[in-house]
Parts: C-alpha cells; sequence; structure tokens
C-alpha cells in the first residue's frame, strides 16, 4: 500500500502541539501485530470525530 506522504509535517506539527509525540511514537513502535486493529479501529471513529488526522494516523500504522 502507497501512503501519500504529502501531509506528514502537518501531521508532525499536530502531534507537537497537541504534545502527543510520546504516544504516537510508543504506539508505532509497540503495536506491532495489532496496529492493523488499531487501525481500523480508528478507522470506524472517523465519522464521529471528523478529525482529519486521525485518519491519516489510521493510514500510518497500516503502512508497512
Amino acid at each position: 500500500m502507497l501512503l501519500d506522504r504529502t501531509d506528514w509535517d502537518k501531521w508532525a506539527r499536530y502531534l507537537q502541539q497537541k504534545n502527543l509525540v510520546g504516544l504516537a511514537r510508543f504506539v508505532l513502535d509497540a503495536a506491532g501485530p495489532f496496529r492493523i486493529i488499531a487501525a481500523q479501529s480508528l478507522l470506524l471513529t472517523i465519522p464521529f470525530i471528523n478529525n482529519p488526522f486521525i485518519e491519516d494516523f489510521a493510514k500510518i500504522l497500516e503502512d508497512e
């Protein structure tokens, strides 16, 4: 799966602004085999949260 990385700077600024860099790093490193399940769970929340960064994060989790 090819990931569109054009918004990664925006995504990084968002994480820094919300002080979520450590959490994001932990999730990406430790999630391992649960990344796909976590990504799908995040994608399910999109209609309720309506935050484009959540969708981008889910795509990052799905990317090998």
